[in-house]
């Protein structure tokens, strides 16, 4: 499991567009990962799977972050 948080100095600016800057974390952690992984030095391949979670800890978009399930391996090329 990886946890990818926003800075603090965002949130603010989180809370008042919260739809937009909740789907654009959501798509940079997977991107940020599928990065990562496609070094050959981690998997080699950036075909991989994961599922995330949005954690805004309350309503308020407090200390927003993503939680994402990853397996431990990758499809080939």
């Amino acid at each position: 499991m990886l946890t990818l948080t926003v800075p603090l100095e965002f949130w603010r600016f989180m809370r008042s567009h919260p739809q937009e800057c909740s789907q654009a974390l959501m798509e940079a952690s997977y991107q940020a990962l599928a990065a990562l992984c496609k070094n050959n030095k981690y998997l080699g391949s950036s075909l991989i799977g994961a599922t995330a979670v949005l954690h805004t800890c309350r309503r308020d978009m407090n200390h927003p972050h993503a939680h994402m399930i990853v397996p431990r391996g990758a499809i080939s090329t």
